[in-house]
């Protein structure tokens, strides 16, 4: 009896040695963990599963270890261990579901998160990386609701608030995304990709001015890219503000080598509204030269020519437009316009003809063509085309119909 008394007591006192063993080598490997040391980490773990092979959070950490040295197989099968010793283990499912996010099996992610959230609902990581799956797999009210839920738990987390802005944005409830956006710059005004979503936001509001402005803000926080530079661009296009249009042109033409034949229009646009006409001719050449058939180029560098009096190069670019679409009327009629100041009024009739032809419902080509009738002497002609002028509510025409006209 005493015999097996002392056995027991041995034995009690061996297991619980290994067991002390076990813990020291674990928490070993924990440390070895926490300085980046995930090979010895990995050799710590495997002496503690050699000494206790129940010890499944040994297995949860080597294959931590394991995914950080890339060993992704290796990871995979000691998650399945911890799993298999343990089902009821929220954490293995977790590190599994994020090991499967990465490698982008979005299903088999969402699966192990939901099961990690049944063992456990009340951790926050949980719920995050659920919602990111979702968000990655546009399922966009699900991941929604995963990261209200987060952001229950912890109302403080910004990426939550961040990665809810987005999802509710591609559902158009911009004011909601709008509000979660400035919630995330409470918590860190230097966010420069928060800027940048909620200036998206802004313009798909129709606010241009504080879309500009965020768009500023995040450039100004080095978020300088050809995306944000060309959106801030083209609303500041909409929005006239000239001088920042060109800016914007310049830094993707420059630094970001952008050739896009938008970005130069862009520019030369700008430079004509400002009345910078040399410039605006340059970019609309270089249009040109990219497209031959660029017909919007050739009338605007004509009308750059007009306004600086170069009237002959004028009329050859709008012949060369008239050439290029001759079923279209904004040529013709521009022709018309010039030859009728030059006082050349049959060859202004010649061209207004072709716009009227081209275009019926053209009011400025009725006017001027009654105009240059009234100056040959037709005053029946010129009345005519006044009053259907005037009925296509050219505004000066109906003025001049009340006293010529009658």
């Amino acid at each position: 009896m005493c015999r097996i008394f002392f056995i027991t007591v041995a034995l009690f006192f061996s297991n619980l040695l290994f067991s002390q063993q076990a813990n020291r080598l674990y928490e070993e490997g924990i440390s070895k963990m926490e300085k980046g040391d995930f090979r010895g980490a990995i050799h710590s773990f495997t002496n503690v599963l050699n000494g206790n092979i129940s010890f499944f959070q040994a297995n949860l950490e080597r294959g931590k270890c394991y995914e950080e040295i890339g060993k992704i197989d290796s990871a995979f099968i000691d998650y399945q261990t911890a799993i298999n010793k343990n089902a009821n283990y929220a954490k293995s499912f977790y590190y599994r579901g994020k090991l499967y996010h990465k490698q982008k099996d979005y299903k088999k992610a969402i699966a192990d998160f939901s099961k990690s959230i049944s063992i456990r609902d009340n951790v926050a990581d949980a719920w995050y990386w659920r919602g990111l799956t979702y968000f990655e797999t546009a399922e966009w009210q699900k991941a929604i609701d995963d990261f209200t839920k987060l952001i229950s738990l912890d109302s403080k987390h910004k990426d939550g608030y961040y990665y809810r802005a987005l999802c509710l944005t591609q559902l158009k409830r911009n004011s909601e995304a709008i509000s979660d956006l400035n919630k995330v710059l409470s918590f860190d005004n230097s966010y420069k990709i928060a800027y940048f979503q909620r200036a998206i936001c802004y313009e798909n509001e129709n606010q241009n001015e504080k879309a500009i402005n965020d768009y500023t803000k995040a450039i100004s926080l080095g978020l300088s890219s050809v995306e944000v530079h060309k959106k801030r661009m083209r609303i500041a296009f909409l929005s006239k503000r000239w001088k920042l249009v060109i800016e914007d042109a310049n830094k993707l033409i420059f630094d970001f080598k952008d050739k896009s034949t938008q970005t130069l229009s862009y520019r030369a646009d700008a430079y004509m509204s400002t009345a910078d006409y040399t410039p605006a001719i340059k970019d609309y050449t270089k249009l040109i030269q990219l497209d031959r058939n660029n017909y919007d180029a050739y009338l605007k560098k004509a009308e750059c020519h007009r306004l600086m009096n170069k009237i002959p190069m004028a009329l050859s670019e709008l012949r060369k437009a008239s050439n290029l679409q001759p079923k279209s009327h904004e040529a013709f009629l521009e022709m018309g316009k010039i030859l009728f100041e030059q006082k050349k009024y049959q060859e202004s009739i010649d061209n207004l003809n072709k716009a009227i032809k081209n275009n019926s419902k053209c009011a400025d080509a009725y006017f001027y063509r009654g105009a240059c009738k009234d100056f040959l002497k037709d005053s029946k002609g010129s009345c005519e085309d006044l009053r259907k002028a005037a009925s296509l509510g050219h505004e000066e025409a109906i003025e001049i119909n009340k006293v010529k006209c009658k």
